[in-house]
């Protein structure tokens, strides 16, 4: 037995401030079926008439997914469950539906399922069915809208029993199929809710499309941040059906649990993309599957479908919306011609990054078509613009560090900006924001980050490993090969150290900005030995993470004397 778990987490999180959560809303008149298909499911060239709604009224709603990963901003929802229950921030009480409804052909196609996909399971019966049900006049000869089924289903119980089912069960003139209809409606009904270009047509469900099955249909919403409470979902859908221009149709969209009443799932109706549109199809969407547009980051298409091939066809639209072609977008033509033969033509929206702090933008296309009435209607899709704040990285230059007492260089990636998921791979192999490290000798750190915009940046910090230099007082240089040289304690550690010497009368007998630990007691000048005795020196290590006292207004660093003996 299947046990219905809800979620519901305090996320504390840094995430990017463009993507939000699904809101949902079943108060008046959100749970009004005449509201609900005339104000928000209708677009343009259908009447609609003869609504009712059948299930709990928890069980359908309204939804706000703008700026989420769902590829679909508002619309109508419809649950298995009460619709509050993707709301990652509802903090209300979910509700079980009280709910008797029951739906014949949905059972008749989740088990028509499991024989289309070399399957063997049997769903036993449905539970929570939701029914949403309207009369409809087209202005064209054919009727298009978007959906996306989601499940929490998904996907552990894939091919079982446990099949949720939802159908769209479409009836009137010309129409005839093995579905019941609503009297008046005598030659029953036809589901066109089915996978894409499936023969025969293939109901949707989550063991139809998931990550095996139809698997470029389906998106995955665990082990992400996530914006609706829903284990997966597919991508979104278009209905399709040839109707008659001014003729009478009915349309019942259902959804149920199926074999149990146990882990809802879901159907989203794209709002104002239930239309008649003469011989076109709109619809938009983002290219490459991703569910959010950013500025300079990926592109958003507008598709428009005609229903024959027959010659070439133009079609003519327009622009609106809070965005500004050429200046938020590249510049588009205003028409395009599908050439004989094809069916869909695409029309790309590429949009730039201005590096301007903005709401989201919007690009409104709309298309003017005539009915078959003769009067002219209009079509519009909208596609939605993010900001995108470029990846960026700021790494130290470098960093000091002394082995011989234990210290740790702390390397931090101070990231800014860019688009989740990022990738961060630092040159000793850590994928972690920040690396601490203790190199034995001075090493090189770099760091690649990688963004979900194909966006890349380098940076890289130096670890020196230097301690403090210690004076010493003598040194012997009569070659024979002990202590020969003047090497002050760890100054082998800087790389470009400055040096003075002064013998006790102040003279300058030996400097060089570059000392490499090879002084030998010789004049600089004159290559001469100095005498044996008490000298002077002066050692700049050119390091800034020892405060060295300033010797004087152009230099700082140690002061020390040191006795030449030869013998």
């Amino acid at each position: 037995m299947k046990v219905k778990f809800l979620f519901i987490s305090l996320l504390f999180c840094l995430f990017n401030n463009s993507v939000s959560q699904i809101i949902v809303n079943n108060n008046n008149p959100f749970n009004n079926a005449i509201s609900l298909v005339d104000s928000i499911l209708l677009g343009g060239g259908v009447v609609s008439s003869n609504h009712t709604f059948q299930g709990d009224a928890i069980q359908i709603g309204y939804f706000n997914a703008v700026n989420t990963n769902l590829n679909m901003d508002s619309g109508i929802v419809m649950s298995t469950g009460d619709i509050n229950s993707l709301d990652p921030n509802f903090n209300g009480v979910i509700n079980l539906p009280v709910n008797n409804v029951s739906d014949p052909d949905l059972l008749t196609v989740a088990n028509s399922v499991p024989g289309l996909i070399g399957q063997t399971f049997s769903v036993s019966g449905i539970f929570d069915a939701a029914l949403l049900e309207f009369d409809f006049i087209p202005n064209s000869d054919s009727l298009v809208f978007n959906y996306i089924f989601g499940s929490n289903e998904y996907l552990t119980w894939v091919n079982s029993e446990y099949n949720d089912v939802f159908g769209f069960f479409i009836s009137g003139p010309g129409i005839s199929g093995p579905y019941s209809s609503p009297p008046g409606f005598p030659n029953g009904s036809i589901n066109i809710a089915t996978v894409p270009n499936s023969n025969p047509p293939l109901p949707i469900t989550i063991s139809s499309v998931n990550n095996v099955l139809n698997s470029n249909y389906y998106i995955n919403n665990t082990n992400v941040f996530q914006t609706l409470l829903c284990n997966g979902f597919t991508q979104k859908f278009q209905a399709y059906a040839s109707v008659q221009c001014g003729q009478t149709y009915h349309i019942r969209l259902a959804l149920a649990d199926g074999s149990d009443a146990n882990l809802d799932s879901w159907v989203f109706l794209e709002a104002e993309s239930f239309s008649s549109n003469n011989t076109i199809g709109l619809s938009s969407g983002i290219a490459d599957s991703d569910t959010l547009l950013y500025e300079g980051c990926n592109s958003a298409y507008f598709n428009f479908e005609r229903t024959d091939t027959v010659g070439d066809f133009t079609v003519h639209f327009d622009f609106n919306g809070t965005a500004i072609m050429g200046l938020d977008y590249d510049s588009i033509v205003d028409s395009l011609v599908i050439p004989s033969g094809q069916l869909v033509d695409t029309l790309f929206i590429n949009p730039i990054l201005d590096s301007i702090s903005e709401n989201t933008e919007t690009v409104v296309l709309s298309v003017v078509y005539q009915d078959c009435s003769g009067q002219l209607d209009t079509s519009s899709a909208t596609i939605y613009i993010s900001d995108y704040t470029p990846l960026q990285i700021t790494v130290l230059d470098s960093v000091n560090i002394c082995d011989q007492i234990g210290e740790v260089a702390l390397i931090n990636s101070n990231l800014y900006g860019g688009l989740e998921p990022i990738s961060i791979n630092w040159s000793n192999g850590s994928n972690s924001d920040s690396i601490i490290v203790s190199p034995q000798n001075t090493e090189l750190y770099s760091v690649s980050v990688y963004d979900n915009c194909d966006q890349e940046v380098h940076d890289s910090c130096m670890v020196w490993v230097q301690c403090p230099i210690e004076n010493i007082n003598i040194f012997t240089p009569n070659n024979d090969g002990i202590n020969d040289f003047f090497i002050p304690i760890n100054l082998d550690q800087y790389p470009n150290p400055s040096i003075m010497i002064y013998n006790r009368w102040g003279q300058l007998v030996y400097e060089n900005e570059n000392y490499q630990n090879n002084w030998d007691g010789s004049h600089y000048l004159s290559g001469e030995q100095l005498n044996e005795g008490l000298y002077y020196y002066f050692i700049n290590p050119e390091s800034e993470k020892f405060d060295y006292k300033d010797i004087n207004i152009n230099y700082s660093g140690i002061i020390g004397q040191v006795q030449i003996i030869r013998d």
